[in-house]
């Protein structure tokens, strides 16, 4: 045996790091954690062990039993929301209601017929309370993630629904995100907001009868055209597509 290998041990095995905990290990940990504070006299430590376990339970609900996962995740938060609103920070509230109205609007798109539809207009809603609390100034990031999330819920529910039902949620949809375009960045209009309204009008023309439906596409194509002056999506070969598809359907609306 070597002078190195007697000094230090021969071939004896290096101690071995424990392993991680699992999914179900860890939520339980979580859970654990959220179990040590008391809901009425300690609710700010509650409602944050409740912020952890369901970004936690969200994290399973992409690999796991992911209805389940937002189901609890929706009521812990639910319970969060209720223990916190005299106790907490505005921007904590606002982010407790975000984050249930993104478990609602995950959930929702997961189900099916009427299911779906209350799931995601419940997920607007709450959505619309958190984007509300807050200014997109001063919470922007935080703002900017509530509105998005509403205006796909909008989106959906007008999707999904025939009829005038259906194009009032779409109205609503291309609202927000207008609301988003010119509020949710610091330095010019939200690219992001300007694609998504662009989206929806294009959808929303495609489902108007008569002289309407030439001024929807319109303004489907300016909201595009302001997406693609943005650094984000200058010179993106799709975006010339999508554009020249638009001008295409507009001439033929004429």
């Amino acid at each position: 045996m070597s002078f190195l290998k007697r000094l230090f041990g021969g071939t004896q095995r290096a101690p071995q790091p424990p392993a991680a905990p699992s999914t179900s290990e860890f939520l339980a940990q979580c859970r654990a954690h959220l179990g040590s504070f008391d809901r009425h006299t300690q609710p700010k430590e509650w409602a944050e062990a409740a912020r952890i376990l369901s970004n936690n339970l969200v994290a399973a609900a992409h690999s796991d039993n992911a209805i389940a996962s937002y189901t609890e995740a929706a009521e812990v938060l639910r319970e969060a929301i209720a223990a916190s609103d005299e106790h907490v920070n505005v921007d904590v509230r606002a982010l407790l209601r975000k984050m249930r109205g993104e478990v609602l609007y995950r959930h929702g798109i997961l189900l099916e017929g009427d299911a779906r539809g209350h799931m995601l207009a419940d997920a607007a809603n709450l959505l619309a309370e958190a984007a509300g609390l807050i200014q997109p100034r001063h919470f922007r990031e935080l703002w900017m993630e509530a509105a998005t999330f509403r205006g796909a819920a909008l989106h959906e529910l007008g999707r999904m629904k025939s009829g005038p039902e259906g194009l009032a949620w779409m109205d609503d949809a291309a609202a927000c995100f207008a609301e988003i375009a010119e509020h949710g960045s610091a330095d010019g209009p939200n690219p992001i907001g300007l694609y998504n309204r662009y989206v929806v009008l294009e959808q929303r023309g495609h489902r108007t009868e008569g002289s309407a439906r030439h001024e929807i596409y319109r303004e489907a194509r300016t909201a595009l055209v302001r997406a693609m002056a943005t650094k984000t999506f200058s010179g993106n070969p799709d975006m010339t597509a999508r554009l020249a598809d638009l001008d295409a359907v507009i001439a033929a609306s004429d």
